[in-house]
């Protein structure tokens, strides 16, 4: 822990005093994988050159054991739907065994039971829902193949699992 705040000072002096000390990432983005389970309408994912893949869960172990003594936060996001990866706890939760905090970028259009329960139950540091609409004929125009009564489903389940 002392690696991460002396990072985090270094990062914080750079920033406001403009120093030049050799710092490490603060906060590292990561994309479990890059196929969508939505289209929207000002994504660029559908035009992606490069081949649709998932990480594979050795490499994302490999990377956080590799950054966790100065990073603080890991961004599970960009071009595709992390929940999408069949790893994904497990992926949450090697972040958090190695004492580092998780912020999950998701479109919450899924309809696994057992999923929303789950990101609470392992702690997730913070969701980030990618609503862009918040009503049904505007969200269904925006974010083609996405069903918003899944988004407000899920939403209320994660709501009733946290303050219940």
């Amino acid at each position: 822990m002392i690696f991460k705040i002396i990072n985090t000072l270094k990062v914080a002096f750079n920033c406001f005093w403009e120093t030049h000390f050799k710092t490490h990432l603060i906060l590292l983005e990561i994309e479990p994988t890059n196929f969508c389970n939505v289209n929207c309408v000002a994504c660029p994912n559908d035009q992606l050159k490069r081949k649709k893949g998932y990480m594979d869960l050795d490499l994302f172990k490999k990377i956080v054991d590799e950054t966790a003594p100065y990073t603080l936060e890991y961004a599970l996001d960009m071009m595709g739907e992390p929940t999408l990866h069949k790893d994904l706890i497990a992926m949450i939760k090697h972040v958090k065994l190695k004492g580092g905090k998780v912020a999950l970028y998701t479109n919450l259009n899924f309809e696994d039971l057992d999923l929303s329960e789950q990101l609470v139950d392992i702690k997730t540091d913070r969701l980030i829902v990618n609503i862009l609409e918040t009503d049904t004929i505007p969200y269904q125009k925006t974010i083609r193949n996405g069903n918003f009564d899944i988004v407000l489903n899920n939403l209320h389940k994660i709501k009733k699992i946290i303050f219940c």
